[in-house]
């Protein structure tokens, strides 16, 4: 993989000063993808990051689905990353079409904690390209490093009357989880490809992905913003 043209990161709206220039005048990002629902945009805020680029709201999951299993606490990953990717593989075909449009990058994917929803649009992306297990799974093990810090963040944003706490899962890893989906992806669709083919995207998407390839050993840069 190339670095420098896709990064993940947790949710924006915590973004500093010094984030900001980071991502402006170093990274030099064009587009922000967020994946947070209106419910999140409602508690947590939206990006004010008009200096940095363009900011691309594709809401996966479901806001009130959220709140319900927060408030039941049946909340669990691997039920989770089957509803991701099969519930809203439209919109997970969007975000790796917008990834394909070099004038589109660098871009920066990111969800409220970055491991979930933009983990696995990560995962479907180095799936698709050929990038070996191993690796997806340690670039989406990287995640642990900043799950203490978001966990106090998010819990102050999120927790209200109508959601009196957060299930542990949200702030949990399950590498299995992200290894069977991607799997069941192969299983059901043949390819990855065709599973985003059959979502809306172009029938060349793996060519324009290409991109993001070069001659070296894979490589995944994780943006990490203070």
């Amino acid at each position: 993989m190339r670095t420098g043209l896709v990064y993940r990161s947790d949710a924006l709206c915590f973004a500093t000063e010094r984030d900001r220039a980071l991502l402006r005048d170093t990274l030099r990002i064009r587009t922000i993808v967020d994946l947070r629902t209106s419910m999140e945009h409602e508690r947590m805020g939206r990006y004010d990051l008009d200096d940095v680029g363009e900011v691309v709201h594709l809401p996966i999951l479901d806001g009130a689905l959220i709140r319900e299993k927060a408030n039941d606490g049946s909340l669990d990953l691997a039920s989770m990353y089957q509803a991701i990717v099969f519930d809203h593989a439209d919109e997970i075909a969007v975000v790796l079409t917008l990834l394909a449009d070099p004038d589109r990058l660098p871009a920066v994917i990111s969800c409220t904690a970055g491991k979930d929803r933009t983990g696995i649009v990560v995962g479907v992306l180095l799936a698709m390209l050929g990038v070996p297990e191993e690796t997806v799974l340690a670039d989406y093990e990287q995640s642990a490093a900043g799950l203490v810090t978001l966990r106090d963040r998010i819990i102050a944003r999120l927790v209200g009357q109508d959601i009196p706490n957060i299930p542990a899962a949200a702030f949990a890893l399950e590498p299995a989880a992200l290894a069977q989906v991607l799997e069941d992806i192969k299983k059901r669709s043949g390819t990855v490809t065709a599973y985003l083919i059959a979502a809306g995207a172009p029938v060349d998407i793996e060519q324009r992905l290409g991109i993001l390839l070069d001659d070296s050993s894979p490589a995944i840069t994780r943006g990490l913003l203070a």
